[in-house]
């Protein structure tokens, strides 16, 4: 028996650390996309 709690432990952990990588790279894209936007609309700007 006290296999199976340690199993869903285990599987919340991994869970937990999913999420915060979810999470990451998520911030991640947002701050790249960010970044991006900026660019596109001060090389719109300068070009115009």
């Amino acid at each position: 028996m006290p296999a199976v709690p340690s199993c869903l432990g285990e599987k919340q952990t991994l869970n937990k650390g999913l999420a915060k990588r979810i999470k990451l790279t998520v911030q991640l894209l947002t701050s790249k996309m960010i970044c991006i936007h900026f660019i596109f609309n001060n090389v719109g700007k300068n070009s115009v």
